[in-house]
């Protein structure tokens, strides 16, 4: 079995029909995020998105069970070989620039040690 992404459910066996599908649209968001991460402008990721979407279109017509999961398999392998070395974070997701940015101060830097002690002797 190849390396699969993180989030990715292993694919062992014979899928259901939801599962075979939710999989497939899961491997169709990833694709597309990835195409952002590769072009260089809307235009561009726009023609990776066309390019992607025929592909999956090919897909779709495929009615054998074990043809499709061997597609979905290769697909997810392809994801994976042309993942982007330094992809693109949304700011608020985890790795982004504005990831907890605004995080509550833990308790013990509010704390002010020169008000605890006693002054008077």
């Amino acid at each position: 079995l190849v390396k699969l992404l993180p989030d990715h459910p292993p694919l062992f066996g014979r899928m259901s029909s939801v599962a075979h599908r939710q999989n497939v649209q899961r491997l169709y968001r990833h694709s597309l995020r990835l195409a952002l991460n590769w072009a260089i402008s809307r235009d561009l990721a726009t023609k990776y998105a066309i390019e992607i979407r025929k592909e999956f279109d090919k897909g779709a017509k495929i009615t054998n069970n074990k043809e499709a999961e061997k597609m979905l398999q290769m697909g997810w392998a392809k994801l994976e070989a042309q993942r982007h070395p330094d992809p693109y974070n949304f700011p608020y997701n985890e790795g982004g620039c504005l990831y907890q940015r605004n995080t509550p101060v833990p308790e013990q830097y509010l704390k002010n040690p020169y008000l605890e002690h006693d002054h008077h002797h």
